[in-house]
């Protein structure tokens, strides 16, 4: 596996955000073996991360809904959860 690029982020934050997508990518998969793969990519001036996974992935339709807060995409009774992580920069 190629090391992730290095960036100036908070490290317990940036652990929490890849934790829960790796989470979610094993959670929401019903495959015989789920499988999550992390890489980075930067040029001149952007760091990208990506993270992807071989889960049931998300209708064309809903895209843009993943992002209102509280909205879901599934009944609670098909998948737990409220859709929100809260992040605090409190120490």
């Amino acid at each position: 596996m190629a090391p992730l690029c290095e960036i100036p982020a908070d490290r317990n934050l940036m652990q929490l955000v890849i934790q829960n997508l790796i989470l979610n990518g094993i959670k929401y998969n019903h495959s015989a073996t789920p499988k999550v793969s992390i890489s980075c990519s930067t040029n001149e001036k952007d760091i990208t991360f990506c993270i992807a996974d071989n889960g049931m992935g998300i209708n064309p339709n809903h895209q843009q809904r993943i992002f209102e807060p509280f909205h879901r995409l599934h009944t609670k009774a098909e998948i737990a959860g409220t859709g929100l992580v809260y992040l605090s920069t409190k120490k």
